[in-house]
């Protein structure tokens, strides 16, 4: 179990649940690894919201955005990035819609020097967890439907850190 980085997770849980509770707008979604809309922006769940952040990004967690139809790859570079990223790709689905085309596109979890295509997978090798935890910790199926917060996320990190303290 890599401590230090789920510690950092639910301290970054922790400022974000303190910027939706001042901006009702911000969003956090289990459902999707990031994703962005024109009402409401950027929304991520506690993954994204990890590998948008600097210091996930320099221990080499990383969002991948591809486009279904070409399988063109981009890394995700921050929120300023993503956000470019996925209002191309309205204009590339506006574009799609007007020509009959299907459309659509994906973002998955990356690590830097692993070769893995599963998201969870990526989650639990990146915190040094095993599968079924991540889930625990990152599935929306986990949580009360459509209702996990940042901080009942934190709670979880810090309730399974506790759990799995070495004994002096």
């Amino acid at each position: 179990m890599n401590r230090k980085r789920l510690s950092r997770l639910a301290a970054l849980m922790d400022d974000a649940q303190a910027r939706i509770d001042e901006n009702p707008r911000v969003r956090f979604n289990l459902n999707t690894w990031a994703d962005f809309s024109p009402d409401c922006g950027t929304t991520a769940c506690a993954c994204g919201h990890a590998a948008l952040h600097p210091w996930f990004q320099r221990e080499g967690l990383y969002l991948m955005f591809s486009y279904d139809m070409d399988g063109e790859e981009k890394p995700i570079e921050n929120v300023r990035h993503f956000d470019q990223i996925v209002q191309e790709a309205i204009e590339r689905k506006k574009e799609a819609d007007e020509n009959g085309r299907e459309f659509g596109y994906d973002i998955r979890l990356r690590m830097r020097g692993v070769d893995q295509s599963d998201s969870m997978k990526v989650a639990a090798i990146f915190f040094g967890i095993d599968y079924n935890q991540a889930a625990h910790l990152f599935h929306p199926f986990e949580y009360r439907p459509n209702r996990a917060t940042p901080a009942d996320v934190a709670r979880r990190i810090r309730t399974m850190l506790t759990m799995t303290e070495k004994p002096e």
